[in-house]
């Protein structure tokens, strides 16, 4: 029989620093450069996770790093989680985007965004107790 597998691939890099990912030596063999673990995917490595999700017979097969394929299996299977999720992190990767630093490093945002909320529950309790003291002094 004919089978079918849907894949959903996410961002893959054909290029790293000008390099391609692939090359074709004169041999005829492959030669490619590893990309990190943080944003796009190695073109080869995306063709041969492809290559065996179809040769398994899966139905549906998506190739991602995390977090990405992360945010995928949380908006399928918890929605709202997955909003909000989006919610807290997306005008931060926006911001990073648009400095150039690309979107895909959820723990610098993540670590951003825990030393901002740190940083506001020291000023209200540097306000508190500032207050506090006032309340004192007036007694």
């Amino acid at each position: 029989g004919v089978g079918a597998t849907v894949c959903c691939p996410g961002p893959i890099a054909p290029f790293k620093d000008g390099v391609p990912n692939v090359e074709i030596r004169p041999d005829g063999s492959l030669a490619f450069n590893r990309t990190s673990l943080v944003g796009p995917m190695n073109a080869l490595r995306v063709s041969e996770l492809i290559a065996t999700a179809a040769a398994y017979g899966l139905d549906e097969s998506w190739v991602s790093q995390q977090p990405l394929l992360f945010m995928g299996h949380a908006m399928q299977s918890a929605p709202g989680l997955g909003w909000n999720i989006i919610k807290l992190l997306g005008p931060a990767r926006v911001r990073r985007m648009k400095a150039g630093l690309g979107g895909d490093a959820f723990g610098e945002i993540i670590r951003g965004k825990a030393s901002a909320l740190l940083a506001g529950l020291q000023r209200r309790l540097r306000w508190s107790a500032g207050k506090a003291k006032s309340v004192a002094d007036e007694l």
